[in-house]
């Protein structure tokens, strides 16, 4: 077995471990009693919960990056959103490609890579996944006018509203997108004898 994949099974193992990772970024409310957050306090309780965390990089693609492939953002040359790794550095492989690479069915959902140059405009698709990353349709109106000004009543953007889903394009938004169709996947994956991450 090479160096550094003790941890992954052999091939003919029988039994597989499922992977499933979920990452929230700020989880301040989560003893705020104003804040009622039922569901988030329930999978906290379940999970491993760290008061004093750290991110690689103060931007969304490096430190992302740097997850993903296990080396630092001055490793990897990454400081931004404008330069692919592969392309830049080198060629290195990413948790889900290592994965993946030993007989894992490897699926992103929601933001995993920062989408764009970062990660090819494919989401590392296809050495990491092993199908094209799913993407909510309304990650579209992220910077649409979706909060009516209250002097004129004009729709409006970068204004604070409170958000009424039905209003919303396609009356819904891509978090819940996101979990819908990750629960849909989960409940109605082909071949469950196959591990998941």
């Amino acid at each position: 077995m090479k160096e550094g994949l003790e941890s992954i099974e052999p091939a003919h193992c029988k039994i597989r471990r499922q992977f499933r990772a979920a990452e929230f970024y700020d989880l301040r409310h989560l003893s705020d009693e104003i804040v009622h957050l039922p569901n988030i306090n329930k999978l906290a309780g379940k999970g491993i919960f760290f008061k004093n965390t750290f991110a690689q990089q103060a931007l969304c693609a490096p430190s992302r990056n740097s997850i993903l492939t296990g080396r630092r953002p001055d490793t990897l040359h990454l400081y931004d959103f404008y330069n692919y790794w592969r392309e830049t550095v080198g060629n290195f492989t990413t948790l889900p490609q290592l994965l993946k690479n030993h007989g894992y069915e490897t699926y992103s959902v929601g933001k995993v890579f920062h989408p764009g140059k970062s990660s090819n405009f494919s989401d590392d698709y296809p050495y990491s996944w092993s199908d094209y990353p799913y993407h909510p349709s309304t990650e579209q109106y992220k910077n649409a006018a979706v909060c009516k000004d209250e002097g004129t009543n004009i729709l409006q953007r970068n204004l604070i509203c409170p958000v009424d889903v039905d209003n919303q394009p396609e009356q819904t938004l891509p978090d819940i997108q996101t979990s819908q169709y990750a629960i849909n996947f989960l409940l109605n994956k082909k071949n469950k004898r196959i591990p998941g991450f």
